[in-house]
């Protein structure tokens, strides 16, 4: 007896379902980005070197710069994952707050402990700034790629979210390694070159990885088999 043509369509269509694949927990996933730009910041830092200052209340701003770029660098990455991911959007609004405040209070307490700082007698010049900022740039490229990639596997819908993020976070981890190798510490170049590298990574960081990531999800159209 023939099959209805109905019940034809159905096993046809189940035939040429692609089995999915679950999504791994964020927190492994972040842990993957920060190994990476581990990786990249010590590469970094054995091809130029290390300039750590440890005088009294220098070290104290130094320590809330790398604080401050740290947990915002992390609370990025975080958010630009959950982006990823439909249902997680509370979730990466969260992550995006809890790391602008971490670096709002950071500043706050560098500004507070270096203004007139009688530990920094030279300041540095204006092209240290820009030097910084690349370096910075430079060293988030590969982690902030690791977390597009991770946003066109789960074919995310928020794409420009999953970026801004992803590069705003990545440069602020890209800060610290940009640190360590500045032998500078006025509070002019630490906020120019250091604490605004989140923003301006944001900046130059955007457009490449939208466009990468786009590439990436017009790719991944062709191959359906994506994320429970």
């Amino acid at each position: 007896m023939p099959q209805p043509r109905n019940e034809r369509l159905i096993r046809e269509l189940a035939q040429r379902l692609t089995p999915v694949r679950p999504v791994p927990r964020l927190r492994w996933v972040t842990l993957g980005v920060v190994g990476l730009w581990i990786a990249t910041s010590l590469t970094a830092s054995a091809w130029l070197g290390l300039e750590l200052r440890t005088e009294g209340t220098l070290r104290t701003g130094l320590f809330a710069i790398y604080a401050g770029l740290g947990l915002a660098g992390v609370a990025g990455v975080l958010a630009a994952l959950a982006a990823s991911i439909p249902g997680r959007e509370a979730q990466s609004r969260n992550a995006l707050l809890a790391g602008a405040g971490a670096l709002a209070l950071a500043a706050g307490v560098a500004t507070g402990v270096l203004w007139d700082s009688p530990l920094v007698n030279v300041p540095a010049p204006a092209a240290a700034a820009m030097r910084c900022l690349a370096l910075a740039g430079a060293v988030a490229a590969l982690p902030a790629l690791a977390v597009i990639g991770f946003g066109a596997w789960t074919h995310t819908l928020r794409p420009l979210v999953v970026v801004l993020a992803a590069a705003a976070g990545t440069a602020a981890l890209g800060g610290i390694a940009a640190k360590t190798s500045c032998p500078y510490g006025d509070l002019r170049h630490l906020v120019l070159g250091h604490l605004l590298a989140p923003a301006v990574g944001a900046l130059l960081l955007t457009i490449p990885l939208l466009l990468t990531l786009h590439r990436l999800l017009l790719r991944g159209e062709r191959d359906p088999g994506g994320p429970l």
